[in-house]
This record gives structure tokens, C-alpha cells and sequence, in this order.
């Protein structure tokens, strides 16, 4: 405060330090006894440590500038912000890297700030910012410095949603845009170097990663153009469009600009669509039944080593949680019970998930931990290492997924219903074909179906899965499949699961994808062939494109680029950017409810008549709810208004008896010229009353005898009352 008060009134003279003799005036202590007379309460002594401990004037003045300069950084900087409307204060974290720093940092209410080099890749992308748009992402003053809470409020609230929509609002060129998305992040998803921000295609407009980025840029304007804006939906329909495919490609895939209908399946055999069934069906001509068994076996066991890969991951929290001593312990008694009492090994299960946080459809999950053969879990490798095990699985059955094709057709999904589409003709772009390539089956194609198989596994299950595949109700579920009902967790009311599984699966790919980068064999050959019943058209063309990341497999990409997590999506859109040059995805259209980062869902456009159909009915139920709610809140009142008013005439009650209580407790009086007196016989204000009245008849002129007689009676009958002497209490 001392020092405040200095700086601010500037009681310290800017003295020129020519003015003195420095020896001389060091030796006398005279320039001390200078500055003590220009202050009017203070002495020199009085003054901070670092200024009174100063041994010559030349010192004293450094200090004293420095000390003005900290005051000018303090109020530009460093001086917390308060919002005092919502009760916070904002404070920049500083760092401070002087070898010998005289002050405690432990009082600081935050950890110092660590300088590195992602702080001066977030200066480099502030400052392209400003070329790009003429402007800073933030209010700052004329200085540099934020001005008020609500830019300190919005820095500390910044994250990759409020960038995107700041970045797109105020920044035109598309490069710098998808530039300074990498950059004007967290530090955590910042590019790591300022090297790894010069590679990008901003720099080097001329190249194929520029011309791709550029591509989807356009895309993305016709998008919104394409997009079905329906802002009043059910809310079957509103959850159905919140947990689209759209959505799950954005977390599973690190991107926040899904251009493409992403809900597709690859099947190695044909399927077309049965007027009799209502539904697409495998037409070959061979017995299939051991591929589409195969097929989908391998597909559920990706989908089960997902959930228990989950569940582990749900137990190491819990052990390594606050209260994990106390779970372990649980979880030994646990066991003990499952070892001497097999039979309860369903209840115990059904504990051991609600114990972790769980839904209950992981209670066959934690049956097969507690089942033993031979006194060995049947989940053992998952015990040791959860991530290893489930790598392991999910390659084994991509491996033999791929073995399983010939030939791969991309058929695009409904993702209402979860059936693949079949074209009507033979003159549509869809089914695509293409030659067996693994590298694009395993990286770009299968992590997609993946994400379609849950889908249709949480819609209907086994009968899911067989829409899914083409195959008639009536195909019997191969005890193969039943054998990974317990990875069944995902559910049409609580598809949060999905978004777990997108997650943990895009982490269990990312070695593979890091592999299939530096790939310099990245292609595929494709066949441009219309589908007519399984059979080649003789205008047949084949052709064949290199799909690079960025243009150059041997782009070297830092931990903090997420590029490596967009491999497939990558892919896809080159993909479809061939084949699909027109984008008509098979009649298939895109509906959002308009509402900021809505995801949209892709259907067709029989589904996009019926709910806009539903448009009328969703107002009047829309009105119907407005109304019961106002209806209950009216009987709300009601309620409240007799609740109100019994108690208020409670409380009359009450207040009646006791005060009749309180009279009948009150002492007798006994008066010399009469009986008794009881205590409401001598109130003040009636007695005085009645004494005025008596006096009043007495002093009256004109009395007739008569009456006087019958008076006198009546008195003598009548009480006499009077004012005792305590009566004025």
C-alpha cells in the first residue's frame, strides 16, 4: 500500500541525478535527507525496503523506475479484474524467470507460468489473427492490455468451440482459418512449435493440401445450402439429430467439420432392396452364411473388447479414486462371497457396477470377471493390461475381416432406420466399388462401419445388426453372436456409451494411423461400376488416386496435431470427392434444427416429409405442455392460498385461547361495597366508562322519582364496580 501511495501521488521528485555529486552526497547521506524533505508525513526511512536499504542515489533512482515501470505492468496486466455482478476475479498468471527473485511466490493464489514455446505459438497466431482480420480476438486497449472482466472473462473461457465460431465470424481466407484453428487453442491442442505452423498449407498455397483445404471449404458453403433446417422437432426426432453419426465423427475423429454423410457399411457381398420385406437383402448367388457370420462375429467382438476395455477403465478410476482403500476392500469381499457362493454371482455383479458408476448393462461384463475357469478369470488379460489386451483383440479381428473380401461395396446408411440404401436403377453412383485394398478397409473404412454397428446394435440389438448387414428377419442368430451379448451395453435411451467407445477407439488406432502415415504406399484402386444386379457394366472404368495427408506422406506431425486422429475422415472425403464429384449421397439429405454446432443426421427424404408433417402436431403438444404447466402451477397457487389462510386462521385461534386463558388465570378482587370482582370486571377503559356514566346521572337535573326508585333497585341487584389501584398496570 506504502508503495501504491508513492507512485500514484508521485510524492518522490524526479530529481536529475546530474544535480548530484555522487561521491559526495553518498558519503554525507545529504541526498537522503533531500528526498526526506520533499516528503510531507514520510521519512526516508519510511519508505519500502528497497528503497530505504538503497546505498547511493544511482541505485535508489534505478529502484525508483523500476518501481514505476511495475506500476505501469501492474495496471496493465497483472491487476486482477472483478466481475462483481457474478462475484469473480480474473488474474493473468505471470512468469518469472530472474535466477534470484526476493519474492515468495508462494503467495500467489496460482502456480507461475512456465515459459515455452506453445505461449509464443499462441502470440504468433494472435498476431496472425490481427493481419488477417484487422482486429484482435479479444478487447484490448490502445497498450496491448485487456480492457475489463468480460475480455479477461472470455480468455478464461476460451476453448476450441469459442475459436472455431471467432475464427470463422471475423476471418475470411479459409487457410488462415484452418491455420489459426491449430493454433489459437489450449495449450494442450496448440501445435507445438512455431516450425510445425510454418509447414501448414497457408504457407505453400500451390499444394495439394491447400487444394483439398480449399475443396472442403466449398463444400462445407454448399453444405449449409444443402442442409434441411427443421427448428421445430420432436423430441425423439431432436435426440435422434443430437447423437448422429455427425457427432460421434466429430470425437472420433478430431474434427469439428463433417461436410459428408459419414453412416456407411462395407459388405464383401451384394444386398437389394425386397418389396415382400421391406428392407434390403443379400442377393449372391453362393452361400454367404459363413461370411455374414464371420462378419458380424468379428464386428461384436470389436464392439466387446470396447466395453470391457470401458468397464477397466471405470474399476482403475474407482481404486484410484478419493476413496479407493475402501473400494479395494469391497471389492476382496466381493470375491470371497463369488467363491464361496457361485449361485449369488449375479447380485454381486449388479453391486459391483452400480459401485463404479455404471449402467446396468454392464452386469454380464462383470459376471464373466467373477466367473472362474479353473481358477482363472475369463477376463485375466484385461486384469493386467486393459489398453493391450483390447489393442490386441480389435487387430486379430480386423485381420480376419479383411480376409473376408474379394471385393469391398460402400453402401451409404439411413441413420433413422440403420438399413443400408439400394438404389433403384443401375444409373446411380451408389453402391461404390472398389478393389481390395487392406490399408484403406482397416484405417479409413472400418473405423466408420464401427461406429455404424453401434449404432445399430443400441437401436435393436441382434435385429440391429442384421438390418444392418442385409439380412432377412428370419436369418437365425448364429450362437457365435450370442456369445458377445454381454458387450450389448449401448441403448436407444442412453446412447452416451457411443461416445465412449468413439473415444476409446479412436485412442486404441492412433499407433496404427501414426504407421499409416509414414506409408508412402497410401492408394487405392477403384472401379467406377454401376450396380446391376451384381454384374459389371461394360462401360467399366477403373481409376486410381494417391491419397497423401497434407499432400506428403513424410510430414513429420507434432504430439499436439491432431491430424494423425483425421486420417480416415481425411480419406473419406477424398474418397467421395472422386466417386461423388455431384454430391448426391443416394437421395440421402442432411436435417439440423439450426441451433449453433448442431450436428445434422442424413435420411431420406420419405423420413423428412413425415417430420415436417409432425410440424403441426409438435406445436399444438408444444401448446398442450404450455398449458398443463400452466394449469399446475395454478393449482400450485391454489394449494398455497388454502395452506395460507388455514394457518392464518390457526393462528386466530390460537391467539383466542390464550388470551382466554390468560383471563381465566387472572386473580379476583373483593371490594368493600360489593361482591366479588372478577378480572375482566376491572378494566380500565369499561370502568372509567361506567364511573363517567354514573357521574353523569347523578349530576343530572331532571330525574323523575320514579325512576329513580327503579334505579335504586336496580343498582342494589347490580354489581358494584370500581377502580382498583392496580388497574392503571
Amino acid at each position: 500500500e506504502c508503495i501504491e501511495t508513492l507512485l500514484q501521488t508521485s510524492r518522490i521528485p524526479r530529481i536529475s541525478i546530474g544535480n548530484f555529486d555522487e561521491d559526495k552526497e553518498t558519503a554525507s547521506g545529504a541526498w537522503k535527507e533531500s528526498i526526506s524533505s520533499s516528503l510531507d508525513t514520510l521519512d526516508f526511512d519510511d519508505l519500502p525496503r528497497e528503497l530505504s536499504e538503497c546505498s547511493s542515489v544511482l541505485n535508489f533512482f534505478h529502484v525508483w523506475q523500476r518501481m514505476q515501470s511495475n506500476l505501469i505492468l501492474w495496471e496493465r496486466v497483472v491487476r486482477p479484474r472483478v466481475d462483481e455482478e457474478n462475484e469473480v476475479a480474473f488474474a493473468l498468471k505471470v512468469f518469472d524467470d530472474r535466477p534470484n527473485a526476493p519474492h515468495d511466490i508462494s503467495l500467489l493464489p496460482f502456480d507461475l507460468l512456465v515459459p515455452s514455446v506453445k505461449v509464443d505459438v499462441w502470440m504468433f497466431g494472435v498476431f496472425l489473427y490481427e493481419l488477417c482480420s484487422g482486429g484482435n480476438p479479444f478487447h484490448i486497449g490502445y497498450q496491448g492490455d485487456l480492457r475489463g472482466a468480460d475480455a479477461f472473462e472470455k480468455l478464461y473461457n476460451w476453448d476450441e468451440t469459442s475459436a472455431a465460431r471467432n475464427i470463422e465470424e471475423n476471418i475470411h481466407d479459409p487457410l488462415a482459418q484452418d491455420l489459426l484453428r491449430r493454433i489459437l487453442l489450449p495449450e494442450s491442442e496448440r501445435l507445438s512449435d512455431i516450425a510445425s505452423a510454418l509447414k501448414h498449407a497457408f504457407f505453400n498455397p500451390k499444394s495439394v493440401e491447400a487444394e483439398r483445404l480449399l475443396e472442403k471449404f466449398d463444400e462445407r458453403q454448399m453444405l449449409r445450402n444443402e442442409t434441411v433446417i427443421m427448428k421445430k422437432v420432436s423430441n425423439r426426432t431432436r435426440t435422434l439429430i443430437y447423437h448422429s453419426m455427425e457427432k460421434h465423427c466429430r470425437i472420433g475423429f478430431t474434427t469439428d467439420q463433417v461436410t459428408i454423410p459419414t453412416s456407411l457399411v462395407v459388405l464383401p457381398y451384394d444386398i437389394k432392396w425386397n418389396n415382400l420385406q421391406n428392407r434390403p437383402i443379400a442377393t449372391s448367388s453362393g452361400d454367404i452364411s459363413s461370411t455374414v457370420e464371420k462378419l458380424g462375429r468379428c464386428l461384436l467382438e470389436i464392439n466387446k473388447a470396447t466395453a470391457r476395455l470401458s468397464f477397466w477403465i471405470a474399476i482403475n478410476t474407482k481404486m484410484r479414486g478419493n476413496e479407493g482403500d475402501k473400494f479395494k476392500s469391497k471389492m476382496k469381499h466381493w470375491l470371497k462371497r463369488v467363491r464361496s457362493d457361485p449361485s449369488d454371482i449375479r447380485i454381486i455383479a449388479v453391486q459391483i457396477v452400480e459401485s463404479i458408476d455404471c449402467s446396468l448393462s454392464y452386469t454380464g461384463l462383470c459376471e464373466e470377471v467373477l466367473t472362474l475357469d479353473s481358477n482363472i478369470s475369463k477376463a485375466k488379460p484385461y486384469m493386467k493390461d486393459p489398453m493391450k489386451a483390447a489393442r490386441k483383440a480389435i487387430r486379430e479381428n480386423f485381420d480376419t475381416i479383411i480376409e473376408l473380401y474379394e471385393s469391398i461395396t460402400l453402401y451409404l446408411v439411413d441413420e433413422v432406420d440403420m438399413m443400408p440404401i439400394c438404389p433403384s436403377d443401375s444409373k446411380g453412383l451408389f453402391p461404390i466399388r472398389l478393389d481390395t485394398n487392406a490399408a484403406l478397409l482397416k484405417n479409413t473404412l472400418l473405423p466408420f462401419m464401427n461406429i455404424c454397428v453401434m449404432k445399430a446394435l443400441a437401436m435393436g440389438k441382434f435385429d440391429g445388426m442384421k438390418s444392418l448387414l442385409g439380412l432377412p428377419p428370419t436369418f437365425e442368430t448364429p450362437e457365435s453372436w450370442k456369445a458377445t451379448e454381454a458387450g450389448l451395453v449401448h441403448t436407444a435411451d442412453d446412447p452416451h456409451s457411443l461416445e465412449l467407445f468413439t473415444s476409446l477407439q479412436k485412442f486404441l488406432r492412433k499407433s496404427d494411423l501414426e504407421a499409416y502415415l509414414t506409408n508412402e504406399d497410401i492408394a487405392y484402386n477403384s472401379s467406377r461400376e454401376s450396380f446391376n444386379s451384381g454384374k459389371s457394366s461394360s462401360n467399366e472404368e477403373t481409376s486410381t488416386a494417391a491419397l497423401s495427408i497434407l499432400g506428403n506422406t513424410s510430414v513429420d506431425f507434432p504430439p499436439g496435431d491432431h491430424t494423425s486422429d483425421s486420417i480416415p475422415m481425411t480419406e473419406l472425403e477424398a474418397l467421395f470427392r472422386d466417386f461423388v464429384p455431384n454430391r448426391s449421397f443416394c437421395g440421402l439429405k442432411r436435417v439440423s434444427t439450426g441451433d449453433k454446432d448442431s450436428p445434422g443426421i442424413w435420411t431420406s427424404q420419405e423420413i423428412i416429409s413425415q417430420w415436417e408433417g409432425e410440424t403441426e402436431v409438435i406445436e399444438l403438444e408444444q401448446q398442450l405442455q404450455k398449458l398443463k404447466a400452466d394449469l399446475e402451477k395454478r393449482k400450485e397457487s391454489e394449494i398455497q392460498l388454502k395452506q395460507v389462510l388455514d394457518r392464518l386462521e390457526a393462528l386466530k385461534l390460537r391467539d383466542d385461547e390464550s388470551r382466554t386463558a390468560v383471563e381465566d388465570k387472572m386473580p379476583t378482587v373483593t371490594s368493600d361495597r360489593g361482591p366479588e370482582l372478577s378480572a375482566s370486571e376491572i378494566c380500565p377503559h369499561s370502568t372509567s366508562q361506567e364511573s363517567s356514566a354514573a357521574r353523569s346521572s347523578e349530576n343530572s337535573g331532571n330525574i323523575n322519582p320514579d325512576c329513580e326508585s327503579a334505579n335504586g333497585k336496580a343498582k342494589k341487584k347490580k354489581r358494584r364496580r370500581f377502580r382498583p389501584w392496580f388497574g392503571a398496570c
